[in-house]
């Protein structure tokens, strides 16, 4: 401390998991979002890859996976190369994935600026949790959208009764 000058005080999370430590998903309602984390999981399900366009990164490819281990399950977003890399029912040893917190909702992204890694391990000697609710809800999910604009119509005629045609 500089002489005159007052000691700050300020809070800080003992939350935060040091980078490299292998936790659990359930351990991640707790982590701050942006933070790097790694864990094992098994993947339980995978989606067909998107192609998206984006206004800064332009067009790019992204797939979501869910991933379960003994107490939990979270929604695994890969974007990029990452895509097509993982098999479903394996278990993996993920390194380097995002925490991201968006509408309320807690999910894993693979981030820009870190490599994201990951390799196949043992399975869980216990029971993992069941997601089948999860996936449900997944397949059975609404989209509500708007129609903003036409591409192309077609314009063709037709006549109801075929002699006055």
């Amino acid at each position: 401390i500089i002489p005159n000058e007052e000691a700050t005080e300020f809070n800080y999370s003992a939350d935060l998991i040091p980078t490299g430590v292998i936790t659990g998903i359930s351990a991640l309602n707790n982590v701050a979002s942006e933070q790097l984390i790694s864990i094992k999981a098994q993947v339980v399900n995978i989606s067909a890859v998107k192609v998206v366009r984006t206004q800064y990164q332009g067009t790019l490819k992204k797939q979501e996976i869910l991933i379960r281990d003994t107490a939990s399950s979270i929604k695994v977003i890969l974007c990029k190369s990452y895509t097509e890399t993982l098999t479903l029912n394996s278990t993996y040893l993920f390194k380097n994935l995002k925490v991201k917190v968006s509408r309320n909702e807690r999910y894993l992204n693979t981030a820009k600026d870190v490599p994201f890694q990951f390799t196949e391990t043992s399975p869980f000697a216990q029971p993992l949790v069941d997601v089948n609710a999860e996936l449900a809800s997944l397949v059975a999910s609404t989209i509500n959208g708007k129609i903003i604009g036409f591409l192309q119509i077609n314009n063709s005629i037709g006549c109801k009764d075929y002699s006055n045609c």
